[in-house]
């Protein structure tokens, strides 16, 4: 009997090293790389509106009512002017004293306009005119003279 128990035995502890053995451990590893986060930001543009103080092909300086001191804006090299309506306008209608909003984007310590909207000077309506017109009759001692004579020779004709 002791054989009966052997065989099966040994049987079973074949199976259990044979299992044992052939066992794989599995280790999983999630390798990371750390990639520098881009972040693009959209810029959007900044609207000013106040009075030419100066303009030249590379620089608008603006007094706005805001600021106590003109600001100056660097001119971006493909630049829009237009008036009010929207249509496009001549560089040369800008001068010092034209009333202009400046569409601009900061690009670092820089304000650079791209847009520049050329609004229509207000000029006021002239006062009306008004002429008034003045006789003024000088009598000299001659001319009362010869006044009182004439009276004289119509009341002797009556």
């Amino acid at each position: 009997m002791t054989t009966k128990l052997i065989i099966p035995s040994a049987a079973a502890l074949m199976l259990l090293c044979s299992l044992h053995a052939n066992a794989q451990t599995v280790v999983r590893e999630k390798t990371t790389t750390a990639v520098p986060e881009t972040t693009v930001t959209a810029v959007e543009p900044v609207e000013a509106v106040g009075t030419v103080t100066e303009f030249a092909p590379d620089t608008v300086v603006l007094r706005t009512e805001q600021a106590t001191a003109p600001i100056r804006y660097s001119v971006a090299k493909t630049i829009e002017y237009v008036d009010e309506t929207g249509a496009p306008v001549t560089r040369e209608v800008i001068k010092a004293g034209t009333p202009v909003t400046v569409r601009y984007i900061r690009e670092g310590d820089r304000m650079l306009v791209n847009r520049v909207i050329v609004h229509r000077t207000t000029t006021a309506a002239p006062a009306a005119v008004t002429t008034q017109k003045t006789t003024t009759t000088t009598t000299t001692e001659e001319g009362r003279r010869h006044h009182d004579r004439d009276k004289d020779k119509d009341k002797d004709k009556d």
